[in-house]
């Protein structure tokens, strides 16, 4: 359990001159448990986050002390993607949403990321369709499914702060979309959430904020097909954007 006293001297042999002379990193970080057991070990992550590595060397039994005497505080101080949002949603040719996207570090340096092996990824899923709607899409997407990404799109460096996402708007449509009659029309609609490791255990967790309904839809309009297809956040009503292209 932790004792400001114990964390005195812990502090104390790391620097026996602990502030005698100037303001140290550490400032914000003895002065929040200072106030004894009244913390919450969110507040600590919080503080110890804006202290830099190479302090942290200094006071490397100050810091092991708190881990060792804080429960929850080593899983909280793993770095993990935060800030993560649309830098722009725009058209691209042929009917393309690009959809640019980046982040940080939770310790504001990204680089840290990749000792912890973060990486970003996509899951999609859908429902089955209506009958009236399954000839037209391709057989994998005819029932309940999700992925997690395909090609070279699988997954994501999460050092690298930023990522490119490309949508097409016949999407799951099959070929004989085309034999759509003037006026008919059909939609599907996929679900998309991006997802990080979590540091820890590696197991994929959900991006806060970060989730995404796709709607396609295709319409025989004089003769051709015009395919649309709409991306929009299922919370920020702001982060959206559609795009259309005709055959």
């Amino acid at each position: 359990m932790f004792q400001f006293t114990e964390f005195e001297k812990v502090l104390r042999t790391d620097n026996p001159h602990y502030e005698r002379i100037r303001h140290s990193e550490l400032h914000d970080v003895v002065n929040l448990v200072s106030r004894g057991n009244t913390f919450r070990v969110e507040q600590l992550v919080s503080v110890m986050n804006k202290v830099s590595p190479e302090r942290w060397k200094k006071y490397s039994k100050t810091r092991s002390y708190l881990i060792r005497e804080c429960p929850m505080l080593l899983e909280l101080l793993a770095p993990k993607i935060i800030g993560f949002h649309t830098l722009n949603m725009r058209k691209g040719a042929g009917g393309y949403i690009i959809h640019d996207l980046i982040w940080t570090s939770s310790t504001g340096v990204l680089e840290d990321l990749r000792h912890k092996n973060v990486r970003v990824r996509e899951k999609v899923y859908w429902q089955a369709p209506d009958n009236s709607v399954q000839p037209y899409v391709v057989e994998d997407y005819r029932r309940q499914g999700e992925h997690y990404g395909v090609g070279n799109a699988v997954e994501t460096q999460g050092w690298v702060g930023q990522n490119t996402d490309s949508h097409d708007a016949a999407g799951p449509f099959s070929p004989d979309v085309l034999k759509l009659r003037d006026s008919d029309e059909v939609e599907f609609v996929v679900n998309q959430t991006y997802q990080q490791t979590n540091g820890a255990s590696q197991n994929w967790i959900d991006i806060p904020l970060c989730s995404y309904r796709i709607l396609r839809r295709a319409k025989c309009i004089g003769g051709k097909i015009q395919f649309t297809i709409k991306k929009e956040n299922t919370i920020l009503p702001n982060d959206r954007l559609s795009n259309m292209v005709e055959i």
